[in-house]
Formats: structure tokens, C-alpha cells, sequence
């Protein structure tokens, strides 16, 4: 009580002024219209800029969370897109349209926590793993085409390769000419594929489109790779070796999608015992 008192006594005639102009504030502001009209206005200003500021930062706290659902209504778009186009090559689309449980494909959208893009066997790190459905051998791919296999997984990550690296056999097709081969990564560039086992006989043209085949469990097909961008016949063989330029810039990507594809168990047993037969 007697420092409440003492600071009253040294700073009294402060605090009396402060209360006397805020009195006067008070009465020029509610009786005289121009100045009224001027407070309101700077109020509404002022209150309108703090708002805005305060949106924005709350905007901005929910990125992560607007980001991650955006990631997956474009994961199911995207997935219904392969299922679309895959029974509507065997005539079956409207089926499909009554029947939304025959899709065979899902996708998963991934993030990268780590990647190399400028090794001969590059790999990259998933920020998810078997919690989030994750499993050795899914294809990775984004709404531009290929980006690699999933080769290793934990409960909270999985390792990756990419389509660049020099382990990597990817089964292609050339669009709509029915010609199959494979596509690997010979090349220091990184967004130049080679594709072997194309007949020299085959009509291939440079601009043509190169994807997935289908034949695995890993892609299915139609996902794009590339387009060819230079084509020569092997010397004393009877096929093409093709250059695809890829339609995807690998050293930019952080987000992509996780294939599963429904029965890939059985058709990968089915696979294995013809390969042992």
C-alpha cells in the first residue's frame, strides 16, 4: 500500500494529465460530427489492417493442412483417371461408372524428406512408410509420369529408386503404336532415358510418346515416361535404341503418389512361378 501510495505521489500529476485528455478526446469525438466521422474511419482502418494481418497468419498456419487435402482429392482424381482408362480399354467403362469398388489401383500421396539426382544409382527418402499403407515395390509417380520404385520400407519411411539410376528396368510401350520394350538410364543426363527392344521394322518417329506398359505390378499402363527424341539402329542387331526425353524434371519434385494396385500379390506369384518353370 505505501509504494501504491508513493507512486501515486511521484507520478500523480502524470496520471491526471492522461485521464483529463482522454476526457477531452472522449467529448470532442462524441460532439462534434467531423471529428466523429474522422475516428470512425481510422478505427475501421485500423481494426480492417489488423484483421487482415491476423487472417493471413492463420492462413498461413493452416498450409500444411489445405496442402495435405488438396495432395488427396488430387490422388483420388488421379486414380480414377488409370481406372477409367483401364476399363475402358476393355469395354467395361460403364460398369465401372455403377461400380466404384472394381477400381484396382490407389494411390497414396508421398512427400520427399531426401533425394540424389546427380549419382549413377540415385535414390530417394519417403516421409511415409508401412503405417501409411506403404509397401516394397510401388511405382512413384506424379501428374507429369514416372519417378521411381519403392525398394525398402519401415514403419515411418521408405527408400526409393528412381527411374535414374542404373539398376532401374522400367517396361514401356510406345502409345498407341503397340510396341514394347524397356527404358533404363544410361545417360549423365537426367532427363534422358534409352529404350531397347523395339523392332527395327517398328514405325517409331521421333515426338512420339513413351509409357508404361502394364505388364508388372509396379505401373500400370499409360502412365507417361517421355517422348522420343532421337532413334538409331543398333549396328549388326534388329532393333532400335531410342532416346526418351522425360516429361518430369526429377530434381524438383517434393511431392508424387504411391501406386497400389489391388492384386499384387497374386499376380506377382503368378509371375514368379513362370519365371521358375
Amino acid at each position: 500500500m505505501r509504494n501504491l501510495l508513493l507512486l501515486f505521489t511521484r507520478f500523480g500529476h502524470v496520471l491526471l494529465f492522461l485521464i483529463f485528455q482522454l476526457i477531452c478526446l472522449f467529448l470532442i469525438i462524441n460532439y462534434n460530427k467531423t471529428q466523429n466521422d474522422i475516428w470512425v474511419n481510422s478505427v475501421n482502418v485500423f481494426s480492417g489492417s489488423i484483421n487482415e494481418k491476423i487472417q493471413n497468419f492463420s492462413n498461413y498456419t493452416h498450409l500444411k493442412e489445405l496442402n495435405d487435402s488438396l495432395q488427396q482429392e488430387n490422388a483420388r482424381l488421379h486414380a480414377e483417371a488409370i481406372n477409367y482408362r483401364n476399363f475402358r480399354e476393355a469395354n467395361l467403362f460403364n460398369t465401372f461408372q455403377g461400380d466404384s469398388s472394381l477400381m484396382e489401383y490407389n494411390l497414396v500421396p508421398v512427400n520427399l524428406c531426401s533425394k540424389t539426382t546427380h549419382l549413377r544409382n540415385n535414390y530417394f527418402t519417403l516421409c511415409q512408410g508401412k503405417n501409411d499403407g506403404l509397401r516394397k515395390r510401388m511405382g512413384i509417380i506424379t501428374e507429369k509420369g514416372v519417378v521411381g520404385i519403392i525398394t525398402n520400407c519401415t514403419e515411418r519411411f521408405c527408400k526409393s529408386i528412381y527411374v535414374i539410376n542404373s539398376q532401374s528396368r522400367i517396361n514401356a510401350q510406345i502409345k498407341t503404336k503397340e510396341y514394347e520394350g524397356r527404358v533404363q538410364w544410361e545417360s549423365s543426363d537426367q532427363r534422358e532415358l534409352t529404350m531397347y527392344s523395339i523392332p527395327k521394322f517398328a514405325n517409331v518417329e521421333i515426338g512420339d510418346t513413351i509409357e508404361t506398359s502394364g505388364r508388372s505390378t509396379v505401373f500400370p499402363e499409360g502412365i507417361p515416361i517421355g517422348i522420343v527424341s532421337d532413334i538409331e539402329i543398333l549396328e549388326g542387331q534388329s532393333e532400335y535404341r531410342i532416346d526418351v526425353r522425360m516429361f518430369e524434371d526429377l530434381s524438383r519434385i517434393e511431392n508424387a503418389y504411391a501406386i497400389d494396385y489391388k492384386y499384387w500379390e497374386e499376380k506377382d506369384s503368378l509371375i514368379q512361378v513362370e519365371l521358375n518353370e
